[in-house]
């Protein structure tokens, strides 16, 4: 697929909406799977996973306190992926300041 979006010629601007839109999604997807892998490693130790099903036990309260500090953190990052896959920057764009 990424073979037929080519952005080596003059006029290649859904070209590089393609690849920009495919980089976010990539990158999503690899985070997620790490994620998840170490998720799963972590669990084949037995400590861990009592620490998982205490915290899973108090995960209310906990979500709570997680979710009100990590608010402006997630804010940015989903703000990030939006502006990624909306596209008002592309890879390569080129942004012209008092003549450079």
């Amino acid at each position: 697929m990424h073979q037929h979006y080519l952005v080596n010629f003059k006029d290649n601007l859904g070209a590089r909406r393609i690849h920009t839109q495919f980089q976010m999604l990539r990158r999503i997807v690899v985070v997620a799977v790490q994620v998840l892998a170490l998720a799963v490693m972590m669990m084949t130790f037995p400590r861990i996973r009592e620490l998982g099903t205490g915290l899973l036990a108090s995960a209310g309260v906990a979500g709570l306190v997680i979710g009100v500090a990590a608010r402006p953190f997630l804010e940015n990052l989903i703000a990030g992926i939006q502006i990624g896959l909306t596209q008002p920057i592309r890879i390569d764009d080129v942004v012209i300041v008092e003549g450079e």
